[in-house]
C-alpha cells in the first residue's frame, strides 16, 4: 500500500496537528498534496490528493468550507488539511465534521504558522520512500514465484538486495474476489485495498514481515514470523480480516486459502502452489466454508498431486456409480446427503438439520442408499472408501472431470 492519511500522523512536521473527523478513512491513499489556491478545485483535481486549505477571511471562509467538502466528495479527496489558528477551530461547524465523518474524508487542522513547504517537501519524501518499498516487494515476489529455480540464488541474498525483512517461517495465503450474479457492482479495487490496509494494520504492529502482490485475478500475501507457532497465530489474524471483510460485502463471493507454514529456507514457491492448490478446493469439504488451508485437505491432497486423474476416477465411479446415476435420473443429491451423513458421525438428528429435511426423508434416502450400494453402512472400511469416494467425486466435479 503506498503513502496514506494515518501515515501522516508520523512526519515530523505533523505532530501539531489535530484530527478534527474521518478517522475511518485515514487508511485512504494519497496521490498527491494540493495547495488550494481557486474558489473552486473541481477543474484541477483527478482524485486521490491531500488538500491543503489556507483559512484567511475569517466570515469568507467558513460560508466556503461546506462546498469546498462537497467538491472533495465529488472528486474523491483522500484528506483535507486546514491551516488555522486556534480561535478558529470553532468556526468548523458540526455539520462539516459529521460529513467528514459520514464520508470517510480526514478532516485535520494544523496552526497557521507551520511553513507549507516543509510539510510538502516531507509529504513527497515519504511517498517516494513507500513507493521505492513497494516496487522492491513486488520485485522480490515476482522474482521468487516465477524465475527459474537457482536464478536468484538463496534467498537471503534476494531479500538483502531489496531491502526485505525476512523471518524464520513463512506462509502464502491467496484472497479470491468474484462478483455474485444479479448482484450490484462490486468494487474488486476497494475491496483488495481494504484487505491490504488491515492486513498491515494487524500483523506489521506484531512484527510480522508482510509482502503482498495483485496477479492473475488473486491477491496474494506472502507472511513471515519468528517461528512455527507465530505463524499459526497470524494466520488466525488473517483470517479474521477476512471474516470482517467479507461480511461487509454481501455483493461479492470472497475466499481465502493458505499454504502450509514452513522453514523461509524452503522452497517459497511450493509454498504459493499449495495455496493456490487449496484455492482450487473450496466447497470440498465443507460448502459452506470459504477458507482452505492446504494441512487440512487430507486425502485430497493426493489427488491434486496427481497428472492423471483416470486412476481415481475409476476408483470413485466404483463405488459410487449407482447413486450418481440415481440422482442424474431422479434430480435428487444422495451424494451430498451421504457425505453429510459421515460428516455428522452418522448421527440422524445432526444430519437432518444440517441438511434441513426432515428425520423421515433422511431415512428414506438412506435406505435407498443403502439399497443402491447394497451395502448396510455399518461396516467402518467400506464407509472410509465411500467418503473417500464422495470426496474424489467432488473434486473431479469440480475441475470439470466430472
Amino acid at each position: 500500500m503506498g503513502f496514506c492519511c494515518k501515515d501522516l500522523l508520523n512526519l515530523k512536521y505533523f505532530f501539531k496537528s489535530k484530527l478534527l473527523a474521518g478517522e475511518s478513512g485515514l487508511n485512504r491513499e494519497i496521490s498527491w498534496p494540493y495547495v488550494k489556491s481557486t474558489e473552486s478545485i473541481l477543474q484541477w483535481l483527478y482524485g486521490g490528493e491531500l488538500l491543503f486549505v489556507i483559512y484567511r477571511d475569517e466570515k469568507k471562509e467558513c460560508e466556503n468550507i461546506p462546498l469546498l467538502l462537497n467538491e472533495c466528495i465529488e472528486k474523491k479527496v483522500s484528506g483535507i488539511v486546514i491551516l488555522m489558528e486556534d480561535k478558529d477551530i470553532d468556526n468548523i461547524t458540526e455539520d462539516i465534521i459529521s460529513k467528514a465523518n459520514e464520508e470517510n474524508i480526514p478532516l485535520f487542522i494544523l496552526p497557521w504558522d507551520i511553513k507549507l513547504i516543509d510539510i510538502i517537501q516531507e509529504i513527497l519524501f515519504k511517498m517516494g520512500q513507500e513507493k521505492e518499498q513497494s516496487k522492491n516487494a513486488k520485485q522480490f515476489f515476482e522474482t521468487i514465484l516465477f524465475s527459474k529455480e537457482g536464478m536468484y540464488g538463496n534467498i537471503e541474498s534476494l531479500s538483502e538486495f531489496y531491502n526485505i525483512k525476512l523471518r524464520p517461517y513463512h506462509y502464502m495465503c491467496i484472497f479470491k474476489i468474484e462478483k455474485i450474479h444479479n448482484a450490484t457492482p462490486v468494487k474488486f479495487e476497494l475491496i483488495n485495498n481494504q484487505i491490504i490496509n488491515s492486513l498491515e494494520e494487524v500483523l506489521e504492529q506484531n512484527k510480522y514481515t508482510l509482502i503482498h502482490m495483485e496477479y492473475a485475478g488473486y491477491l496474494m500475501a506472502l507472511v513471515f514470523a519468528n517461528n512455527y507457532e507465530e505463524g499459526k497465530k497470524s494466520s488466525s489474524m488473517v483470517e479474521d480480516v477476512f471474516n470482517f471483510i467479507n461480511s461487509k460485502y454481501e455483493n461479492a463471493k470472497l475466499s481465502l486459502s493458505f499454504s502450509r507454514i514452513r522453514e523461509t529456507n524452503s522452497n517459497i514457491k511450493t509454498s504459493y502452489e499449495e495455496a493456490l492448490k487449496a484455492s482450487s478446493m473450496i466447497g470440498i469439504y465443507n460448502e459452506v466454508s470459504n477458507v482452505v488451508r492446504y494441512n487440512d485437505l487430507g486425502i485430497v491432497k493426493l489427488f491434486v498431486e496427481l497428472a492423471n486423474t483416470n486412476g481415481i476416477y475409476e476408483y470413485c465411479n466404483e463405488n459410487l456409480a449407482p447413486i450418481i446415476e440415481y440422482d442424474k435420473t431422479h434430480g435428487v443429491d444422495l451424494i451430498e446427503t451421504l457425505k453429510c451423513y459421515f460428516e455428522n458421525n452418522r448421527h440422524l438428528v445432526k444430519t437432518s438439520q444440517a441438511l434441513f429435511i426432515h428425520r423421515n426423508t433422511l431415512l428414506y434416502r438412506l435406505a435407498t442408499i443403502k439399497s443402491l450400494l447394497n451395502t448396510d453402512l455399518n461396516n467402518a472400511i467400506t464407509n472410509l472408501e465411500l467418503f473417500n469416494s464422495i470426496l474424489i467425486y467432488k473434486f473431479l466435479a469440480l475441475g470439470g472431470k466430472k
